[in-house]
């Protein structure tokens, strides 16, 4: 039999009365749940919570929605006024976006963007994670999701960090930008600055996020309504045209900024695919400016092909910049290209 670390964490898991782990579909126990232990440094030190509550605007993602421009925002869409609990498309983002039924005791709307949005529902790995015998990986295989690997972190900061959709732009809502290394170092970090180097945060964010905003494009020609592709027809209408291809150009942006980085990566890391890439890259942005309605059709296809194929090259990415993280000459060779003129 498996000890819990004190006799403290064991009263405390009873209190909280934790249902049995082994559901498909675990409860979010509330960020109270891990305040316990993460936010007492007099005696575990271990500020996690305490961080994250007093400096970490996720913190007050909920909060925000009750400002002048989110209800302005809201007014635009005809959400409910005063009800920002009940605007399920800004609290998809704004808070783990859970279910009532799946809401356990501490649970908390206000708290946010709180930990079991990015560690995960911890009904499942709660009680493991305090045994003396824990470990990460065991952790992870009981639910918690693994952001000590930067793709899946990456990839859980795109989820709300990327790709607003068309009525929300409409509405007002300010552009998204995102960059791994930033964003993560910016505010004091509950985590261990030496989890890795920051040039593998930046690299390894970087390719995601010009992943991610190849496939964002498929938003700009898509049904707000339905979600259903746009066809060629409604294209020809120079109503809906007009502000689809806007919504495809600021979009585009995204890519361009996001390569204008991971250009030089790939020039140095995976050679043998970058001219490739440079070309199709090159007829994408072609495709975005021709006014023929039928190109970003064209365009969509072609950015599914490119997306699909950074992704098939993550893996070589994540591996040389993990070995060569120390690299003096790739670090300078980036550097030079990084500041070559546009």
């Amino acid at each position: 039999m498996k000890r819990i670390a004190s006799p403290l964490f064991f009263l405390f898991a009873l209190a909280v009365a934790v249902p049995s782990f082994g559901q498909g579909n675990p409860k979010h126990l509330g960020a109270k749940t891990c305040a316990h232990c993460h936010g007492t440094a007099d005696w575990t030190r271990m500020t996690h919570y305490t961080i994250w509550s007093a400096t970490d605007l996720h913190s007050r993602a909920f909060q925000v929605l009750s400002n002048d421009l989110s209800k302005e925002i809201a007014g635009w869409m005809a959400l409910p006024e005063g009800q920002p609990e009940s605007w399920d498309k800004c609290t998809r983002c704004h808070t783990p976006g859970v279910a009532a039924k799946n809401r356990g005791p501490h649970y908390a709307l206000s708290d946010g963007v709180d930990c079991e949005a990015c560690h995960g529902p911890a009904e499942n790995w709660f009680l493991p994670h305090l045994e003396f015998d824990a470990t990460h990986e065991r952790n992870v295989q009981c639910g918690m999701t693994d952001l000590k690997d930067l793709e899946t972190r990456a990839r859980m900061c795109l989820k709300c960090h990327s790709g607003l959709d068309h009525e929300i732009v409409a509405a007002g809502h300010p552009d998204l930008s995102f960059e791994l290394f930033h964003f993560s170092f910016w505010q004091p970090p509950h985590w261990d600055y030496q989890e890795a180097p920051p040039f593998v945060f930046w690299a390894v964010g970087q390719t995601i996020a010009l992943e991610e905003a190849l496939g964002n494009l498929n938003q700009a020609l898509t049904d707000p309504t339905t979600g259903k592709s746009l066809h060629v027809e409604v294209f020809d209408n120079k109503n809906c045209y007009q502000c689809h291809h806007k919504l495809s150009y600021d979009r585009w942006r995204f890519v361009e900024a996001h390569y204008s980085a991971v250009q030089p990566l790939f020039k140095n890391l995976v050679s043998d695919r970058s001219e490739a890439i440079d070309r199709e890259m090159d007829e994408m942005n072609s495709l975005i400016d021709s006014p023929d309605p039928s190109s970003q059709f064209e365009l969509l296809k072609k950015a599914h092909e490119t997306q699909q194929e950074i992704g098939a090259l993550l893996p070589r990415i994540k591996e040389s910049v993990a070995s060569r993280a120390g690299d003096e000459a790739l670090i300078q060779s980036l550097m030079n290209d990084l500041t070559l003129p546009v």
